[in-house]
């Protein structure tokens, strides 16, 4: 059976995502089923606080900012995502929010997977599931240590 193109693309850079590498051809055939490849315009809002956290984001290139809204005016940002970063843990876990903000600051060309689909996806196969999960909390830990890291600096002026 051949593959749409649009799966072929998407396959080939699952392949090569820093955040993927290790993951075996059936596991990322899988998680291509869930996948499209996006480009968003500098300045695009991806995520905001409160709302249904329902994307998972690989950065392809770009520069995202990651945000804590400080007051209803302002942001602090807490961290920088470039290629090869991921974006998203929130819809891992209910009441699946989003519990920081990120923005495109440049043209963003990334990876966006369903999140319903990775669920399903991992329901099926528990071994990637679990791969999955495990590199996820390498991310939650980062972005944990840089809202510390922020509040600290916060606490200092």
């Amino acid at each position: 059976m051949t593959q749409p193109a649009q799966a072929v693309g998407v396959e080939h850079h699952l392949q090569v995502h820093p955040f993927l590498r290790g993951i075996d051809e059936q596991g990322l055939a899988d998680l291509a089923t869930c996948a499209e490849l996006v480009t968003l315009a500098a300045g695009v809002p991806m995520i905001r606080v409160g709302e249904t956290a329902e994307r998972f984001f690989l950065i392809r290139t770009g520069m995202i900012a990651v945000e804590v809204p400080t007051d209803p005016h302002n942001e602090r940002t807490i961290q920088r995502l470039y290629e090869g970063d991921a974006l998203g843990w929130s819809w891992l876990f209910p009441p699946f929010e989003w519990q920081f903000d990120a923005h495109a600051r440049t043209k963003v060309q990334a990876i966006v997977f369903s999140a319903d689909c990775l669920r399903g996806v991992f329901d099926r196969n528990h071994e990637l599931g679990y791969e999955f999960v495990h590199r996820m909390a390498r991310i939650i830990a980062d972005r944990l240590n840089a809202a510390r890291h922020q509040i600290g600096e916060l606490s200092r002026s």
